[in-house]
């Protein structure tokens, strides 16, 4: 057998492997040779099937098979061996091995390789680039306070049913029988009087469509299946009065505080001045995610530009269309999402010479804890609590989910962080404050620069600075 490598400079080089009968036909014949001793053909003892009838039934078949096994381990000892710098995997440039050529005994083969270029990648003073941080306004604070007193307002019960309170009792007609809550302001207004002044206990008589005319509005209130199910409710209806709360504004007390930050969140807070700041820490540490990602940005591109290569793209555009997983990409589409693919590509070569030469390494403890805090945050989003007891087993069988690629996720997210929080601490930063217009602005801008179909190379994780409540959750 005969390897070589023809390397180029565009990060591109071909493996040439020459491959005669020596090299696989002694493995052809021992395994035809276990066949036959563990076969079980009609008409032979066990173990004395003779060879040739096996080689004759499935000596094609153990050739193409051992063929290729001695290719494919013979590409990999050689890239092991001559430490060839390589990204993906060596794809198949000449014709495969076709059925009606294994009679032949040599067979010449081509790989192509995208090999990383040997760069000295030096972070310094000389390497400038702007990060953000994420400082909301007063205003936007101020409003937050306000969406806050609107959607926590107090509640109270009374004996006397008046304008926009919440009734609740039980709702008959005929066999239809049903408890619900009725909100007075979603009644039709000329209807409102047949409930106003009435008391708790008492049984009001109303038409049913005359007060809720739509069906939509029917089916949310007697939680019905579907609009048709609502449709055929309508006439005169009974509904007894079991109990009348009525909202009124919040004040903002220590109740009111707890009720917001949970209870250990607000143990510290006594007074406005003290919920105002902690509202913005926690709107400031919703936005980070994205300041962090165009901080990063920013970062990527710069070094980038001051480390640039050159790229064989026919090759590249190859690999692109192979990660598409077969999905038809118009010429538009790829014109614009090829080169952010190219960039994603050099980028991962980058990362990984500075890793080298840091010696940034993730350890599996590392990964684990990602994948704990990632188990977390959805058991959160369900209001489940996590006992931490449970959380490594959680985090471990999250890492085994998706055919291994939740682990590479992971594993890159962790090593992502580590390797930017390595080049911030060596180059020259420039940090500028945004607030949350301007993060929202530029959501707004990439999001309109992709394409309808196009999936995100990088997850951008937009914060939602009214929803302070799930804060709550998270205590």
């Amino acid at each position: 057998m005969e390897i070589t490598l023809d390397k180029h400079e565009n990060a591109y080089g071909i493996i040439k492997l020459d491959l005669v009968a020596d090299d696989y036909m002694p493995e052809v014949k021992k395994k035809i040779k276990d066949y036959s001793r563990k076969a079980v053909i009609k008409g032979f003892r066990p173990g004395k099937v003779p060879a040739g009838l096996i080689n004759k039934m499935y000596g094609k078949q153990v050739k193409f098979e051992t063929i290729n096994d001695t290719i494919n381990s013979s590409i990999s000892k050689y890239i092991e061996d001559e430490n060839l710098p390589v990204v993906f995997s060596p794809l198949l440039k000449s014709e495969p091995i076709a059925e009606e050529s294994l009679n032949e005994d040599n067979h010449h083969l081509e790989f192509e390789l995208f090999i990383s270029p040997e760069l000295d990648v030096v972070l310094d003073d000389t390497v400038q680039a702007t990060v953000y941080k994420a400082e909301v306004s007063d205003e936007e604070v101020e409003n937050t306070l306000n969406n806050l007193k609107k959607n926590y307002p107090n509640t109270e019960n009374v004996e006397e049913i008046g304008e926009g309170d919440f009734i609740k009792g039980v709702f008959t007609s005929g066999e239809f029988e049903k408890e619900s809550v009725l909100p007075l302001n979603q009644v039709e207004e000329s209807a409102r009087a047949t409930f106003i002044g009435k008391k708790k206990d008492e049984t009001i008589t109303f038409d049913l469509r005359t007060a809720i005319p739509e069906d939509k509005q029917i089916k949310i209130l007697f939680g019905l299946q579907n609009e048709e199910e609502a449709a055929e409710l309508n006439g005169e209806f009974e509904f007894k009065v079991i109990e009348i709360s009525r909202e009124s504004e919040a004040e903002f007390n220590e109740e009111f505080f707890k009720k917001i930050l949970g209870e250990n969140e607000a143990e510290e807070i006594k007074d406005l001045d003290a919920f105002k700041a902690k509202i913005k820490s926690i709107l400031n540490e919703n936005n980070n995610p994205n300041a962090e990602y165009y901080s990063e940005k920013n970062i990527k591109k710069v070094i980038l530009e001051k480390y640039d290569f050159d790229v064989n793209k026919e090759f590249v555009e190859k690999i692109y269309k192979i990660n598409s997983q077969g999905s038809e990409l118009s010429q538009e589409e790829l014109d614009k999402n090829l080169p952010i693919f190219v960039d994603a590509v050099k980028w991962r070569v980058i990362g990984d010479l500075i890793a080298k030469k840091n010696d940034i390494k993730v350890e599996m403890d590392e990964v684990k804890k990602e994948a704990g805090n990632i188990v977390k945050q959805q058991f959160m989003g369900y209001n489940i609590p996590l006992d931490d007891s449970m959380l490594d087993s959680f985090a471990e069988n999250y890492l085994k989910m998706e055919d291994g690629k939740n682990m590479e996720q992971t594993y890159d997210k962790v090593f992502q962080k580590k390797l930017f929080e390595n080049i911030k601490s060596n180059i020259n930063l420039e940090e500028v404050v945004l607030d949350e217009k301007q993060l929202k602005e530029m959501i707004e801008e990439e999001r309109n620069s992709m394409m309808p179909n196009e999936q995100p190379q990088v997850e951008v994780s937009e914060a939602q600075a009214t929803e302070v409540e799930e804060t709550k959750s998270e205590e």
